[in-house]
């Protein structure tokens, strides 16, 4: 469950919000908004939390963690917040090496 959760935290960081919310949705949390890109998702165990357009992942999956497993998400996804960091440093290195590939429109090997 770890590794899903990372997953939909990389798709909200990428912008693929209604992705992240149909899953949040499936699960049986309940979805208000947006209002100024900010959604409320009531979590699993009652508590709401926003989510805005523009979170960076370490915090949001600590926020995704709260929303499935309340206040004991440490202890359900130990792991969670070094695996979204580990995700989202390869994510920024692939950005980065996307970045410097391209040449006036022509793609080139990664940067040495």
């Amino acid at each position: 469950m770890t590794a899903r959760v990372v997953e939909m935290t990389m798709a909200w960081w990428r912008g693929e919000h209604a992705m992240v919310l149909a899953w949040l949705t499936a699960l049986g949390c309940r979805v208000e908004g947006p209002t100024s890109h900010v959604w409320v998702v009531t979590g699993l165990l009652g508590s709401r939390h926003g989510l805005a357009a523009g979170i960076e992942p370490i915090t949001l999956a600590a926020q995704l963690g709260l929303i499935l497993a309340g206040g004991w998400w440490p202890q359900v996804f130990p792991r969670l917040i070094e695996a979204a960091a580990r995700a989202w440093k390869a994510a920024q290195e692939q950005e980065k090496i996307g970045a410097l590939s391209t040449v006036s429109g022509r793609r080139r090997g990664p940067a040495r």
